[in-house]
């Protein structure tokens, strides 16, 4: 990595000159492309290049059949000549053009275990044949031929590897933590999973939502487009490559060259950012620049600018538990998780849920020694076996394992009925033992077996749900309190029982009465409003058939405005 001040103008221009294009130069050295970008030299050291961005018809017939030439598939057609590729497509001169390459994708059935091992016999690195052939290593565990695979070594680091000195000169590579996880993902989970959360202190945090740059594409033809991002390279590679992009449509329909100029060199707080867009739109339609923009200035997107960093932290730390976490700040932890803030406003929490990448293939062996069958595998360590799946493991971490016993060999009478005794309702027996029911029902001991069983059905009488339902304040408290008690209740229309309840949610005869449901109605204009704003009373009415009656004041004939915008 260079340090800091590497990239000067001489070395960035002799840098350019190794390439014909400015994608190029972009792609095989990004470090040159952002430092002229930044420094504003770009124009000048890519001045010997092309015009990548072709004019509209400039792919004709005869120059895609010249680039088609080039290859053997379509595969490497599509991949290394995208807009040839696109040209021939769009006219369908595709098969065509192509008629001289050789069809990759195989027939099924092409993949015979002698082919297959035909080829496996050609590699020694087990992750190379992955990466080369997924598909083929695919077919290999679902036929279950991995046998294939074992003369290949697998290049997995040693148990302990990643030890204290080794991870922190490993973190010490890198200047953000989004780096730092993928290019070394082994020694950035070890540091997490041991807390070392010093090792990280000196990475610094990647651009938020909370800051924007402005910037504008000037137009040779004195046409212009003012815009307003936080992330500057990614939109401006949009505005290059998207369709739906006013700077695109514009290249493609008048082929006019273009200057990329950035208004604020750091960026700025999103308010001022906001104003400032509009100041530099105003200020070049007074210079008499045509505009480009569709909407007008000063918008900030769909992204959710509440949610500062000091915002997210300030709830997170009232969270203790990271299960916890993830169930009342669902909203929260998207933003949390976007902007790469999440480890460290999480380090204080209990661990009592496993981060991704803690299922080591060193983990998953540990826990498959539990057990013996594949069934109780999958059924009491699920999120091992996914691992495993994932990783290409599982065959192997399960061979001392065997299959899952018939229900109908296994589950006897005695056994059945045994099991049966654990239980004192059937819909726990049914839940918990779904092997023995299905045996029992099949040899007809169902019946006999589960006669100790309550009958969850008559065990709510009249009675004992108004005794149940007299111990909750409210209908969601009821519902989640005692399930079954509700149900009965609910089925046998005893919502009298609920009369003492705060909450109208489900039940709705217990709140919203004829009075209440009027009203309400009366606060609304339109019905369109009422059943946006109280859904509950709209409905209510609509089942009691009073709705005419309390909505007799509301005009029938009012429709929303369209939305000009939206179209």
């Amino acid at each position: 990595m260079k340090p800091s001040g590497y990239w000067t103008k001489e070395k960035c221009q002799e840098e350019a000159l190794k390439y014909k294009c400015r994608v190029d130069l972009q792609k095989g050295c990004s470090s040159v492309y952002k430092a002229a970008l930044k420094n504003k030299w770009l124009d000048e050291i890519c001045s010997h290049m092309e015009y990548v961005i072709k004019p509209s018809g400039y792919w004709t017939k005869e120059k895609c059949q010249e680039e088609a030439l080039k290859y053997k598939c379509r595969v490497d057609f599509q991949k290394n000549s995208r807009p040839q590729y696109s040209e021939a497509y769009k006219k369908n001169w595709l098969d065509e053009i192509c008629s001289h390459m050789k069809y990759v994708n195989h027939p099924n059935g092409y993949w015979t275990y002698e082919r297959c091992k035909e080829l496996t016999s050609q590699y020694k690195d087990l992750q190379k044949f992955r990466e080369e052939h997924h598909a083929l290593a695919q077919i290999l565990r679902n036929n279950k031929w991995t046998e294939l695979c074992d003369h290949m070594s697998s290049i997995r680091n040693p148990n302990g590897y990643w030890a204290y000195e080794r991870c922190k000169e490993e973190a010490l590579k890198y200047k953000n933590r989004r780096d730092f996880l993928t290019e070394c993902e082994g020694a950035y989970r070890k540091i997490k999973n041991e807390e070392w959360n010093e090792l990280l202190s000196h990475m610094e945090r990647l651009t938020t939502i909370i800051n924007r740059y402005i910037y504008a594409f000037e137009f040779e033809d004195n046409h212009v487009y003012v815009g307003l991002t936080c992330v500057l390279n990614k939109r401006y590679n949009t505005h290059l490559t998207d369709d739906r992009s006013a700077v695109k449509q514009h290249i493609k329909k008048t082929g006019s060259l273009f200057t990329h100029k950035l208004i604020t060199k750091t960026s700025i707080n999103l308010r001022d950012a906001s104003q400032l867009e509009i100041n530099t739109i105003k200020k070049y339609k007074d210079a008499g620049w045509k505009l480009l923009n569709k909407a007008k200035g000063g918008g900030l997107g769909g992204m959710r600018a509440y949610w500062s960093y000091e915002k997210c932290k300030e709830a997170a730390l009232k969270i203790n538990k990271l299960s916890d976490y993830k169930k009342t700040l669902k909203h929260v932890t998207v933003i949390i998780k976007k902007n790469g803030w999440e480890d460290e406003l999480t380090s204080h929490m209990i661990k009592d849920i496993r981060l991704p990448g803690y299922w080591t293939y060193e983990k998953c062996v540990e826990e498959s020694l539990k057990y013996i069958r594949k069934s109780d595998f999958l059924k009491y360590s699920p999120l091992v076996a996914k691992a495993a799946r994932s990783h290409g493991w599982y065959e192997e971490i399960t061979k001392h394992m065997s299959m899952t016993r018939s229900y109908w060999t296994y589950w006897t009478y005695e056994r059945c009925k045994e099991e049966a005794l654990k239980y004192k309702t059937k819909t726990e027996f049914n839940v918990k033992a779904p092997g023995a029911v299905m045996s029992a029902r099949k040899n007809g001991w169902h019946d006999e077996i589960t006669s100790h069983m309550i009958n969850v059905n008559l065990y709510w009488t009249y009675e004992r749900c108004k005794e149940e339902a007299l111990k909750y304040k409210t209908i969601t408290e009821f519902i989640n309190g005692s399930r079954g008690a509700y149900n009965s209740v609910y089925i046998n229309g005893w919502s009298n029982v609920c009369s003492h309840m705060i909450d109208g949610r489900t039940i709705r005869r217990c709140y919203w009465t004829y009075e209440r449901c009027k009203e309400e109605a009366l606060k609304y204009k339109t019905r369109w409003e009422f059943k946006k704003r109280k859904s509950g009373a709209y409905n209510a009415a609509h089942l009691n058939g009073w709705f005419n009656e309390i909505c007799s004041h509301m005009p029938l004939n009012v429709y929303r405005k369209k939305n000009p915008i939206s179209g």
